[in-house]
C-alpha cells in the first residue's frame, strides 16, 4: 500500500513511533511531502503501534489527550483515510 504524508507527519512517525517506521519501504522525500509504502499485511501493525503511542505518551494519565496525542491522532487518521481509499 502506498502512502503520502506531509513532511511534519512523517517526521512525527519517524521520531515518535520508531517501531512502526521499521515497516516503511521505498521512502521518497519530495519537498514538503514523503511517499512510502507498507506491505498490506503490515499496515494493521503500523496502526496498532501508532495507537500504542497515543495511549502510552499521547495521554496524560491515560485520560486527557496532550499535544503529542493530538498529533499522533492526526497521523493515525491520515493513514487510516489513505488505507481505506486505496
Amino acid at each position: 500500500m502506498k502512502f503520502k504524508l506531509k513532511k511534519s507527519l512523517f517526521e512525527l512517525l519517524k521520531n515518535n513511533v520508531s517501531e512502526a517506521y521499521e515497516y516503511l519501504q521505498d521512502i521518497n522525500e519530495q519537498n514538503e511531502e514523503v511517499n512510502f509504502s507498507v506491505k498490506g499485511e503490515d499496515i494493521q501493525e503500523v496502526q496498532l503501534l501508532i495507537n500504542d503511542e497515543i495511549v502510552l505518551r499521547g495521554m496524560d494519565k491515560q485520560d486527557t489527550v496532550n499535544d503529542l496525542g493530538l498529533k499522533l491522532y492526526k497521523l493515525y487518521d491520515e493513514i487510516l483515510y489513505q488505507k481505506n481509499n486505496q
